[in-house]
């Protein structure tokens, strides 16, 4: 019976935790004007699919200037 109590209090602990947590938050104006000029990118590393001899596949870049 004290090893339950003593989980339920761990728990409560942690949950009490979590709703104290204060959320952090960024000055807007300055994370609007970085979305202006977004840089960076996306990597893909050990990345596989598969596809079926009957299907058709095709790869698009988009308009980088919409």
């Amino acid at each position: 019976m004290f090893n339950t109590v003593q989980s339920a209090l761990a728990g409560a602990e942690r949950v009490f935790e979590i709703l104290d947590y204060e959320e952090e938050t960024a000055d807007l104006e300055d994370s609007l004007e970085k979305l202006k000029d977004p840089a960076g990118g996306v990597a893909f590393h050990l990345v596989s699919f598969q596809v079926k001899p009957s299907e058709v596949i095709a790869l698009l870049e988009r308009d980088r200037r919409r």
